[in-house]
């Protein structure tokens, strides 16, 4: 009796052993996949990986800054004027007046100069080869890829449009002035032109304001002949962080700001010259003799 009591205390003493786990298996209405189907689809996205890790290292293709591409354009514009007039100085030995009317002509080979030295060799002008932009064109403006460089017949086109469009503008222009073809006869061909030139003024400038809010709107084809050509500027440098900087801008603003101040306080300050020469007089000749500017006195003992 005792040993079947110690047997049955230590039976309950002794913890009961643990129930075996049974694995649960989940109905998913689907057979598992195989152990290796990861690397099938790794081996089947690599393509697509890979065409995405290429654009993500060429960059958004022709999105450059829009700010970027109009300081460009003013680069540009700044740069022709001061070669312009460092090549007209070259004629200032000669008779005055002489370079004048051949100012159309100067700036044109300027102009052209310029244009085939930056655009004709690299596709940059020198505005965008300083801000990394270069000029491009779409063979299929339905696809998203990065644009090719300017062919030969891109160039020649933009040249002409860009530097002979300008030339011819200003010298009819600077002609139909000279010999006063809006004071001619309306029936005549000369008043006709000047009044076509006039019309197609108003017109270039409205569909340049529209131009210019489409390319705010969308940050592509900055001036009308690169939206006929279908020219745009891309980023030569992808991967460059393009900061603004807005130190020359507060600089320029900050001399103009300057130089109107001066320019109108000039002709103030001449036209109340006497008056305020009058008021000092009367100023000085008030105080008392004991503390009157010494010019007074000067001026007193020379009449006495």
């Amino acid at each position: 009796m005792g040993e079947q009591r110690s047997t049955s205390s230590l039976q309950t003493d002794c913890p009961s052993p643990a129930p075996s786990v049974q694995p649960v298996h989940i109905a998913t209405g689907s057979q598992a996949p195989p152990v290796d189907a990861w690397q099938h689809a790794a081996v089947a996205s690599a393509p697509t990986l890979d065409a995405l890790r290429g654009t993500l290292r060429a960059g958004t293709p022709g999105r450059p800054l829009r700010v970027s591409q109009l300081d460009a354009a003013r680069l540009d514009a700044d740069l022709t004027d001061l070669l312009r007039e460092q090549f007209t100085g070259i004629f200032e030995v000669f008779r005055s007046g002489v370079h004048t009317s051949f100012v159309p002509e100067l700036q044109a080979i300027v102009e052209g100069l310029i244009f085939l030295f930056s655009v004709g060799l690299n596709n940059q002008t020198p505005g965008g080869a300083l801000l990394s932009l270069r000029y491009g064109v779409n063979s299929n403006k339905l696809t998203n890829r990065e644009p090719k460089p300017l062919s030969a017949a891109h160039k020649l086109l933009l040249g002409v449009l860009t530097v002979g469009g300008r030339y011819t503008w200003a010298s009819v222009g600077a002609m139909a002035v000279r010999r006063r073809w809006s004071e001619m006869d309306s029936n005549r061909w000369q008043n006709k032109i000047w009044t076509g030139m006039k019309v197609s003024e108003n017109v270039l400038a409205l569909l340049g304001a529209l131009n210019l809010a489409l390319f705010l709107r969308r940050g592509i084809y900055r001036s009308l002949v690169e939206r006929l050509l279908g020219v745009r500027h891309v980023s030569s440098q992808p991967n460059m962080v393009h900061a603004i900087s807005f130190e020359y801008m507060n600089r320029d603003l900050v001399w103009q700001e300057i130089s109107e101040m001066v320019l109108f306080s000039l002709p103030l300050l001449s036209t109340l010259s006497p008056i305020m020469q009058d008021m000092w007089q009367r100023f000085t000749a008030s105080l008392p003799a004991s503390i009157a500017p010494s010019t007074n006195q000067e001026s007193s003992g020379g009449a006495a």
